[in-house]
């Protein structure tokens, strides 16, 4: 579909952003957003980056565990 998105987390820990973006998007007190995904038609095309395959980038229940 020609879709892109990023994963943003550590932007939001500066300058109070975090909050400024709680503020708008109406999100409770006590609660804090933790990361953004935006979603858009890009520019330009990507390019993947290569990556470890998924076994061994992302553990469930302990560290070191494999995805069954």
């Amino acid at each position: 579909m020609g879709y892109a998105s990023v994963w943003l987390d550590g932007a939001l820990r500066l300058e109070g952003r975090a909050e400024k973006i709680g503020a708008l998007l109406g999100v409770p007190s006590g609660r804090t957003v933790r990361i953004l995904m935006p979603l858009g038609l890009p520019d330009e095309p990507g390019v993947p980056r290569d990556r470890l395959p998924f076994d061994q980038r992302a553990y469930f229940n302990r560290w070191g565990s494999a995805a069954d």
